[in-house]
């Protein structure tokens, strides 16, 4: 190919990224103008929204009915289905709390949360060595780390960069100014933040809840997730044990959103037996601990993610490849 059929190439992806852009701001400007309306409202607006961009997009929606099958085989097709239908909800939820909380309005959904427990929280800082939380991803995860936050804990965090520049600058614009001086970690740079966690007493936030994919061990290692092998980051107790003689406290964070007052409650459980050296068994304890939250309130899990996708066992079969939907999962 020669320079100038170079340049057009480049031209033409130029141009085209700056369209997209603009077409993602024009639909912020819209969305901003929807945050003035009531919040139940916007609730509804948001169920309706991802309803139809469920049916549209068949794809993750099959995931998702793929997973609850694989957890929850006692349950009957009908109930699954409900399950489903309350979890794509849940996001239509989730989607309406983050537009106000990226674009400025997070002062009324902070008002309707509360924390459960905070002296647990607070117990694990007072030891003075950081602390490490664990997050699980519900679809109250943004609401929850400003209720917290709102509340005077400060937590430093590990983030994925978003694939759209429009939602990666928001999302970042919002978690700093959120956090205000503490760091926001790529999740490329996970090295960089045990680093800092010692000398500076950090409080660090990462998720153990999904599939990495097949890495060297001991970073990843395959135990039970709902009764199916799964692979499952071992980071959480690695990076507690760092200093075998002080290891560093670990609190599981989960959160939930009332049905009825859509207010989001946060809970904190110290987890004491936690790092035993032992990867497999310390991975396991944590997914434990998961599933019982998750038990608790499944239509808010996300339950979107291919959490099997790396799968050892299961038939040595990709389960989402094996199993196929009718078009009306809905």
């Amino acid at each position: 190919m020669n320079p100038s059929t170079n340049g057009r190439e480049r031209s033409r992806r130029s141009f085209i990224s700056t369209l997209v852009r603009l077409d993602m701001w024009a639909l912020i400007g819209c969305l901003y103008v929807i945050t003035f309306l009531p919040l139940k409202a916007q609730y509804a607006f948001g169920r309706v929204l991802v309803r139809v961009a469920a049916y549209l997009f068949k794809r993750r929606t099959q995931v998702l009915r793929i997973n609850l099958e694989i957890c929850f085989p006692n349950l009957s097709e009908a109930d699954r289905a409900e399950l489903a239908r309350k979890n794509i909800d849940s996001y239509g939820e989730m989607f309406m709390e983050h537009v106000n909380l990226y674009l400025g309005k997070s002062n009324r959904i902070i008002a309707r949360g509360n924390i459960e427990n905070p002296e647990v929280l607070q117990e694990a800082i007072d030891i003075g060595r950081g602390c490490l939380i664990a997050g699980i991803h519900f679809t109250s995860l943004d609401t929850a780390a400003s209720i917290v936050k709102n509340a005077g804990f400060d937590f430093a965090s590990i983030t994925r960069k978003q694939r759209n520049p429009v939602l990666d600058y928001l999302a970042d614009r919002y978690r700093r100014n959120t956090f205000g001086s503490t760091k926001i970690f790529d999740l490329k740079s996970i090295v960089t933040a045990v680093r800092e966690l010692a000398p500076r007493r950090l409080n660090l936030w990462l998720a153990v809840d999904q599939d990495m994919g097949r890495r060297k061990y001991p970073s990843t290692v395959f135990v039970n997730f709902f009764n199916q092998p799964a692979s499952t980051v071992t980071s959480i107790a690695r990076i507690a044990a760092r200093i075998p003689r002080e290891p560093t406290p670990i609190v599981l964070m989960s959160h939930h959103r009332d049905p009825n007052t859509k207010g989001t409650t946060v809970r904190f459980d110290r987890v004491d037996n936690l790092p035993t050296g032992n990867w497999e068994q310390d991975a396991q304890t944590m997914n434990n601990l998961i599933e019982e939250r998750i038990e608790e309130h499944p239509e808010q899990w996300f339950w979107v993610h291919r959490r099997f996708k790396s799968i050892e066992k299961l038939g040595d079969i990709d389960p989402y490849q094996a199993r196929v939907w009718p078009r009306n999962v809905l």
